[in-house]
Order: C-alpha cells, then structure tokens, then sequence
C-alpha cells in the first residue's frame, strides 16, 4: 500500500486539490486503485481526521483512527490512499505531529507539501484568524509571532514534518499565481493519473472592510461568540457601504520591511529545498 500525506498548509491551493480528489474519487478508484475518503459534510478535505488523530479543538487522540483509514481502502482494493488537510500541519502547535508516522507501518508513506511565496499568503492566514476571534495590530504585524500559531509561515516547516512524520519519500510543489497550473500537472505526476482541466477552487474571500470589522470586534468585544460578532461586523459594513465609506478605509497590506523579511525567508527556504532535491528521497515541482 502507499499513502500519501498531503498537509498543505493553508493557503496553498490546497482546497483545489481536494475539490479535485473529492469530484474524481470514482474515476481514480477505477482506473488507478487511488483511493479517496470521502469527508463528512464539512469537506471537501480531512480535517475532522487530522482533528481526531492529533487531538486537536479539545479532542480525545484516537490512536487507530488512521489505522481503521488504511484498512477500509485496503478492504476496497486500493493500492494508494490520498489524505490532505491543512490542518495536519497543525499538530506542530499541538505537538502532536508525531502520530501521524504511525502510516509509515502500512506501506510507503510519501509526504506531499504544497508551498508558494510567504509574502502571497501572510495576509490571508491572518484573515483566517481573524475570522477565528484572534485580534491583531493590523499596522504591525510581527511575522515571528505568527509563525508560532501558523506553523505554514514557520520557516523551519519542512524540516520539522520531516524529523516528526519520517516518511519514505516527499514532494515538495512550488506553486505561484502566475503558473496556476503547476500544482495539477505535478500532482498528477506523483500520483500517476490523468492530469485534469485547470480547475482552481476559490475560498470564499471577505473584504478588507470585513477582516478590519471584525478585528476591533474581537478586540473590543472578545465576550461574545463569532456567530455574534459575524453578524454585528455584517451589519457595520453594510452602513458603511450604505454611506459610501467603505472605500475609505485603508485596505490591509504588509508593510514594505515585513514584506522583505518574508522575502528573505522565501528565499533561504528555496534554497534549502534546491539542496534537498539533490536527495533519492526528495523530490521538487516544478523540478528545476
């Protein structure tokens, strides 16, 4: 059997990826034995999984939840599984990571980590907190500190999924907004089907005026929930836009010093990846 363990991180095209898995799973099944289990409805990707196995959102560990995986794949007649979600990545802050080595003892397990620049995606992974009742100095945000709670902007990510998981082999995709399709072309290469029609899922984005919102609720309001706190920040932007003032409000950006340093890590993490291609157990897409 081989696994193959896709765990983002966030912001990397990896919803597009298992959209991809999720729409196809029949036609892989049938004519390459890959094997895709199908989420419960908050899918399209693994996450409840990647919850229950690293004990993540006050979650007991289940110690055969990954086991009982392989077994009903191998009970389907698969050859190969496909588990993603961002939210393995996760278990750095959990510290639970290491459980997931536990797929090395029932065939090949190969990493899969799906990359592009830090300065496209900081913004992003802090809206995404934000939406999650964090609050932050929009004016100031400290890359270092992020990378604590957001182990996808850790500049040490790789080479601590592969000292926790030790998988039999990992593949690295540098993805970037200019060459969308890189991601597809490589995935299917590693996973040896057909390569699909360009087809990029597109999260649902908010507003600047939105994330701003609902930031100053979180920090002003931080007693009531985010259903409460969704709702307010929806009806403050709708006066907003009501009275044209919406366009007034600055969009949220990194400052030009917080941009180079994300920069400068990009580009000792390239490096670092350039060395690593040059081993058997490695590989880098799109391969240089």
């Amino acid at each position: 059997m081989k696994i193959y363990l896709h765990v983002g991180p966030h912001k990397t095209g990896t919803t597009s990826v298992q959209q991809w898995m999720l729409d196809n799973a029949r036609m892989h099944m049938g004519s390459y034995g890959l094997y895709y289990p199908e989420p419960p409805e908050e899918g399209p990707g693994h996450a409840l999984l990647a919850w229950d196995s690293l004990g993540m959102h006050g979650r007991k560990v289940d110690p055969v939840l990954l086991e009982k995986v392989v077994e009903d794949g191998v009970r389907r007649g698969a050859e190969k599984i496909f588990l993603s979600s961002e939210e393995f990545c996760m278990g750095l802050v959990e510290g639970t990571l290491e459980n997931l080595a536990v797929l090395n003892k029932f065939g090949t397990l190969e990493l899969v980590v799906t990359l592009t620049p830090l300065a496209d995606r900081t913004l992003a992974e802090v809206a995404n907190l934000i939406l999650y009742q964090y609050h932050f100095d929009l004016s100031a945000l400290d890359p270092n500190e992020l990378s604590s709670s957001r182990p996808g902007l850790n500049p040490d990510l790789l080479q601590e999924l592969l000292s926790a998981i030790r998988p039999t082999k990992t593949h690295v995709i540098l993805g970037q907004k200019s060459q969308p399709n890189v991601l597809f072309q490589s995935l299917s290469e590693i996973l040896g089907v057909k390569e699909p029609k360009l087809s990029l899922h597109i999260n649902k984005r908010h507003s600047d005026t939105h994330i701003r919102l609902l930031n100053f609720l979180n920090t002003e309001l931080g007693v009531i929930d985010l259903a409460q706190k969704q709702r307010i920040a929806g009806q403050m932007e709708q006066v907003l836009q009501t009275e044209a003032l919406g366009e007034l409000m600055k969009p949220v950006s990194l400052l030009d010093s917080v941009r180079e340093q994300l920069n400068e890590t990009w580009d000792v993490q390239c490096q670092q990846l350039q060395v690593l291609n040059l081993e058997d157990d490695f590989e880098l897409y799109p391969r240089p």
